[in-house]
């Protein structure tokens, strides 16, 4: 009976902490359409990206941005319920002074267990994908005379900046593409990209005549030949993370 209890012991010691915030805040603030506020015959949304101090975490996001950002997922990498995308929560979680992100991510993770009672699983799959390369021979791409990212514009067929990551590219393409545009370029820094192109015409599904499709329309696909950059068909296994339970609700803080 001895060695038996020395055994669990044992065990239980060798297992790695959780680790957890000191102070945390955790609220549901309803969707993203309650947080859009009016003023002055303007519009804006009162969300918050993720801020990081050495001692604390901070934001106003979708579920599904924070589940990206403790995880270090894309959103097609995440399985989760559809209200994931729309449901807006705030964390203010304080920590040890000089934790760090990577810390701080596995922090976000038992937040989410311990106030929304997740269980989730993270597996990898091998699914297809585009590969974003440079056609060989070309150098079209042009640095930013900055070393600061610049604000994106998308929208009126045109996407781009004076000084984005082609990975955000690649990101912008995904959606057009239907299915993960992976940045295989090799170029790092920031590049001047200002894409342009003929709209594709509209068909019933895109919704009425007025609207205006956000990173859908194939248009950008062709464009991205205009930089030397083209898309390969290739496969690619990569973690996915499937959310078997999750509460909209937070327990009370």
């Amino acid at each position: 009976m001895r060695f038996t209890l020395l055994l669990i012991t044992a065990t239980a010691l060798a297992q790695p902490s959780r680790p957890t915030f000191d102070v945390l805040s955790f609220k549901h603030v309803g969707d993203f359409q309650s947080n859009i506020v009016r003023e002055e015959g303007r519009t804006r949304n009162n969300m918050r990206p993720f801020q990081f101090t050495p001692a604390s975490v901070a934001c106003r996001v979708p579920l599904r941005n924070i589940l990206m950002e403790a995880y270090q997922l894309k959103t097609y990498q995440i399985q989760a319920p559809e209200w994931a995308q729309t449901e807006v929560y705030e964390i203010n979680g304080k920590m040890p002074d000089g934790t760090s992100r990577e810390t701080a991510q596995l922090m976000l993770r038992s937040a989410l267990e311990d106030r929304l009672g997740m269980k989730a699983r993270l597996e990898d799959k091998e699914i297809a994908i585009f590969r974003l390369v440079v056609v060989p021979g070309s150098d079209k791409l042009q640095k930013a005379d900055t070393d600061r990212q610049s604000m994106i514009r998308i929208g009126g067929n045109a996407f781009g900046g004076p000084a984005i990551p082609i990975a955000i590219l690649a990101n912008g393409l995904t959606q057009a593409a239907g299915r993960p545009v992976i940045d295989e370029t090799g170029r790092a820094g920031l590049y001047k990209l200002e894409l342009h192109w003929e709209p594709a015409p509209m068909t019933p599904g895109d919704g009425d005549g007025g609207s205006l499709r956000l990173g859908t329309d194939p248009g950008i696909l062709s464009a991205i030949k205009d930089f030397g950059l083209k898309l390969e068909p290739a496969k690619k296994s990569m973690p996915f993370l499937t959310i078997d339970k999750i509460n909209k609700e937070p327990t009370e803080n």
